[in-house]
């Protein structure tokens, strides 16, 4: 009787998430993947990898290689992205530079101003319903 009663009682609390907001500094944290939900994550220097599995997570950062959004309803906001990966569904990105994009999820924004040397960078776009675009 008691295994039912604990299931009952732990079905019947609520499930509190608590919005997280943290500062990486990417000298000391280069690779990082963030499952939290509903929080904010400020990125500083130059970071090799960021992945936003979660969902409906703030993310701003200053420069980073590889930039993936697994993840659903995140926004992002990075300078400079090398590449950026969008595989989730309903994100928005708005990147300074990049030379690649891939958005294989549906109903993402992905905004770019610069390609670096390029005219434009490499886009992919495997998904439904994407909005990829230079922005001023």
């Amino acid at each position: 009787m008691k295994p039912i009663v604990f299931a009952i009682l732990a079905f019947a609390l609520p499930a509190v998430a608590a919005a997280e907001s943290k500062i990486i500094d990417c000298a000391t944290q280069p690779e990082t993947s963030i499952s939290d939900n509903k929080g904010t994550f400020t990125f500083k220097g130059a970071c090799k990898m960021i992945a936003v599995e979660g969902n409906e997570n703030t993310v701003s950062i200053e420069q980073v290689e590889t930039l993936t959004l697994p993840g659903n309803r995140n926004t992002a906001q990075a300078t400079k992205a090398d590449a950026v990966a969008v595989p989730g569904n309903e994100n928005t990105v708005q990147v300074g530079t990049t030379s690649a994009i891939s958005a294989a999820g549906n109903k993402n924004t992905v905004g770019w101003k610069s390609a670096g040397k390029k005219a434009k960078p490499k886009i992919s776009n495997t998904g439904n319903k994407n909005k990829i675009a230079k922005v001023k």
